[in-house]
């Protein structure tokens, strides 16, 4: 099935598209266990229009889609120049968002775009990948783990009004 999926990069003209499943996708993962008030204020903030779009002209993001049979699968957002707040990485690629919509999971998308990005990363000599992950999306974390990401520190993140704690993940690429 994953033989008719395209990873093909956010265009401009694609840049509500992207701001609806940033929305969509960030909500359905997290709304169970964050207040709706935290999430609306998340949303607003950091998800509206401009924000994205903004996040999408930065030169050091790429944002990439997932079609699968011509269906929107998910996306993912890849961050050069980046490092977590309490570790210094260099020459890596941060996989800053990575959603795939509901119907979809379970399909190896989630692994697609990691070995996409891994492929960019490699291609541009970067020696790891890095991304953080919620420290009580259990699944998420077991699925990063699966992929060859250890936890290396910790960091948090502002939901809302709500401060929570993060896992820093990160691969080390092999050579070309």
């Amino acid at each position: 099935m994953l033989s008719h999926l395209m990873i093909k990069k956010v265009t401009a003209d694609e840049i509500p598209l992207l701001v609806e499943i940033s929305q969509s996708t960030f909500y359905h993962t997290y709304q169970a266990f964050n207040t709706e008030q935290d999430m609306q204020l998340y949303l607003n903030k950091h998800m509206n229009e401009a924000a994205i779009r903004n996040e999408w002209n930065s030169p050091n993001n790429e944002f990439y889609f997932a079609w699968l049979n011509e269906n929107l699968a998910g996306y993912c957002k890849l961050s050069y120049h980046t490092q977590p707040d309490s570790l210094h990485f260099s020459n890596g690629l941060e996989i800053a968002r990575l959603y795939v919509n509901e119907p979809f999971k379970k399909l190896g998308i989630g692994k697609q775009f990691i070995a996409f990005a891994k492929n960019l990363a490699q291609q541009q000599n970067l020696e790891q990948l890095w991304l953080i992950a919620w420290q009580q999306n259990k699944s998420a974390i077991t699925f990063y783990q699966k992929m060859g990401f250890e936890i290396v520190g910790e960091q948090q993140f502002i939901l809302g009004n709500d401060v929570q704690n993060d896992w820093v993940l990160r691969k080390w690429l092999n050579a070309k």
